[in-house]
């Protein structure tokens, strides 16, 4: 059914019509009323202002509106009809596309260069979770490994893409702190944007970060231990696991309050964006020699990284039978567990779940008003699913 098209649909308020609209083209800045006239039509399809099949003015109509002439109104059509947001026919104009461009696709950024994913088994499971959510919900993701690229011109990059609706929602492994790489991301209003961020201050209206879980993240790793009958404790954290500003005494007094002690000297933190296996063995092998009368009977390590350095020095130094006596209790995430020799309680994030959460947000940004959206939320799982 064709809606009327008198008068023409409301141009985007000023916080969804970006600042800084120019963008460089081959022979120098893109013209920004062209600009404007795209945007009109991008953010009006994003937001459901333009339905598909809706019937668009003519072109003298909408260079009136804007204030340009009309070749300037052709060139901006033109460029969106080659964009896929519209389409022209003979005897019933031009019209909204149906379904829109960025329909069913997301962009997932991940840390990495030069097009290689990171070996981290965060970015592995994210990616192996993107193809799992790809195949269950018939979307697809992009995934762009660019977290560890130097500078910002990239991330610019991407943000100019994702600016012109390339994408249905971009979903970030991670922000760096000073917000650097991210920031031409974070300022786009019309583009659903979400992932797990490290800092506040994101500024889009519709940028929706999903916090690494924080504070009491330890605690089911302490209760599993206490749980099992198991109160002594050596635990090989990530210093930024627990969030707090003396993470060692947050650690300790949490396994108190759960029954558990860690031991004399068996907290230790580490860096895991510097991490080397070599260390942590070093410190295991000073944790069992120093301390016999003290040996821990549960290993927690705060981040899946560390359980196959673990295990490995366990089954060595004690044979495989007497190291499957330790309980061993770690983060991990869906759908990349890190495989290892001893058995092991794994708990985080489904991030298949996870994913989907965020691609269901997303469709419902693009739906209709958007005053209260629903927003994603991250999936927790337990041992044993």
């Amino acid at each position: 059914m064709t809606r009327s098209t008198d008068p023409l649909p409301p141009t985007p308020p000023e916080d969804l019509a970006e600042r800084g609209l120019e963008e460089r083209g081959r022979r120098g800045p893109v013209a920004r009323k062209r600009m404007r006239i795209e945007d009109w039509v991008r953010i009006g399809v994003s937001t459901s202002v333009l339905k598909p099949g809706d019937r668009l003015p003519d072109r003298t109509a909408v260079a009136a509106r804007f204030g340009v002439t009309v070749a300037t109104a052709q060139k901006a059509f033109d460029a969106l009809r080659a964009g896929g947001f519209i389409v022209a026919s003979r005897g019933h104009g031009t019209r909204i596309a149906s379904p829109p461009p960025f329909a069913g696709r997301y962009l997932l950024v991940v840390c990495g260069r030069n097009g290689v994913v990171s070996e981290s088994l965060f970015d592995q499971a994210l990616c192996k979770a993107a193809k799992e959510v790809s195949a269950k919900l018939g979307v697809s993701f992009e995934t762009l490994p660019a977290l560890d690229e130097p500078g910002t011109e990239t991330m610019r990059n991407v943000a100019a893409r994702a600016r012109q609706q390339t994408y249905a929602g971009v979903f970030l492994r991670t922000i760096d702190p000073a917000r650097r790489r991210c920031g031409p991301l974070l300022r786009l209003n019309h583009v659903p944007i979400s992932g797990f961020f490290q800092t506040d201050g994101t500024e889009g209206a519709l940028v929706h970060p999903l916090r690494n879980i924080r504070g009491d993240d330890l605690t089911p790793l302490f209760a599993a231990c206490a749980h099992a009958g198991r109160r002594r404790v050596a635990a090989f954290l990530n210093c930024n696991t627990a969030g707090a500003p003396d993470v060692e005494t947050y650690a300790r007094s949490l396994a108190r309050s759960l029954g558990v002690t860690i031991g004399p000297w068996h907290y230790h933190d580490f860096n895991m964006a510097v991490f080397r296996p070599a260390a942590l063995e070093r410190i295991l092998r000073a944790v069992f020699a120093a301390d016999g009368a003290w040996c821990p009977d549960a290993i927690v390590m705060g981040d899946d990284n560390l359980v196959p350095t673990v295990t490995r020095f366990l089954v060595e130094r004690f044979g495989h039978e007497r190291a499957s006596r330790f309980l061993l209790v770690a983060h991990g995430n869906h759908p990349c567990l890190p495989e290892t020799e001893l058995p092991a309680k794994f708990f985080g994030l489904d991030l298949v779940a996870t994913l989907e959460s965020f691609v269901h947000w997303a469709d419902r940004c693009h739906a209709g008003p958007r005053r209260h959206p629903p927003v994603p939320t991250p999936v927790l799982f337990r041992p044993g699913r």
